[in-house]
């Protein structure tokens, strides 16, 4: 998520007295459809899931933060699935990204009118999620001269538009290899950042690089998926590579509801063993979860609440993927 660039001060404007109240949300069901039901409680009349709050979820009335960011990873990931419930919730968050997409077709991580830059990976997410409302060329189109006009940097393309320096985030290029996938574009850039990445796998590059992500997992799935979709045959050594990669970093990560629906995509999309201690954390209650957010360098609010959202969305996808061709080794040569 693209959310404030090194030393930004930037208070969003969600929390503003205009934005609208929302009522406390429960935790999600533990049931078979808890993934649904809990995007079906978190999503709002306007379309929008948000993904933070700034209050405590126990109040009456917790201050959300406007982001389009979740939206659009659900219109982008979720678009497919045959499920009237996925498709209403999918149908009205496109709406939602619709009246927040800017003339030049580029999307703001706080919304259009929160006076924060547009950036590549809600722009290209909400692009991918916004395929069947505007038709495959024409949002194909538009990510295409996004990536003629973006600056790159070390193979990596910048992270915002409009000019502002930013330096490249890995796991923002993920996402936008991924959404490109998804849309079946074919660009010069994409096979340069496809290598990039994964050499800044290979080499373990996350954890020393400054990120806009406070864990890798994000990055190797978003990677893999885009390798999975990928028509061309993959290098041998790569699949190896990821899967010791995950392994490595699902023991460390964290046992809340996006680890785990992001390992549930990586067993899935990589062929590797659900059940295994060392790809799926332990579950947890599916509520808000108080983090400490530093980028948002808010006096007044040294810790955000994030939803489980995001977690819902991968674990729905992990249960509509297609079983991987696992013949096919590694990265597109």
């Amino acid at each position: 998520m693209s959310v404030v660039s090194e030393g930004a001060t930037y208070v969003p404007a969600g929390a503003s007295p205009g934005a609208p109240e929302v009522q406390a949300q429960p935790a999600c069901p533990r049931s078979q459809s808890a993934p649904l039901d809990c995007l079906c409680s978190f999503q709002l009349p306007s379309g929008e899931i948000p993904l933070f709050w700034d209050s405590a979820p126990t109040t009456v009335r917790p201050k959300y933060v406007k982001t389009v960011f979740t939206s659009a990873v659900l219109c982008a990931l979720l678009g497919h699935v045959a499920d009237a419930r996925v498709a209403r919730l999918v149908a009205v968050a496109a709406e939602f990204l619709d009246r927040e997409r800017r003339p030049d077709w580029t999307w703001s991580f706080f919304g259009a009118s929160s006076g924060f830059p547009p950036d590549l990976d809600d722009t290209f997410f909400a692009l991918a999620g916004l395929k069947s409302h505007y038709g495959l060329a024409v949002v194909a189109g538009h990510a295409l001269e996004h990536l003629e006009k973006l600056p790159i940097e070390d193979d990596l393309v910048c992270t915002y538009f409009g000019g502002r320096r930013s330096s490249p985030d890995l796991t923002v290029n993920a996402n936008m290899l991924l959404c490109s996938s998804l849309l079946g574009i074919r660009h010069p850039v994409l096979a340069r950042v496809r290598d990039r990445l994964g050499r800044a796998i290979a080499a373990r590059e996350h954890p020393v690089r400054p990120s806009y992500y406070r864990t890798e997992l994000t990055l190797l799935t978003s990677f893999s998926m885009a390798l999975a979709g990928s028509s061309v045959d993959w290098a041998p050594g790569t699949r190896t590579m990821l899967v010791g990669r995950v392994a490595e970093t699902m023991r460390n990560a964290a046992p809340e509801p996006l680890s785990a629906g992001q390992g549930a995509v990586l067993a899935r999309v990589l062929g590797l063993d659900r059940a295994s201690p060392d790809l799926v954390p332990s579950p947890v209650p599916a509520g808000l979860t108080r983090r400490p957010m530093p980028w948002f360098r808010r006096r007044s609010t040294p810790v955000y609440y994030e939803s489980p959202a995001a977690g819902a969305i991968y674990a729905l996808l992990a249960g509509s993927l297609p079983l991987p061709e696992t013949s096919r080794e590694g990265v597109p040569a």
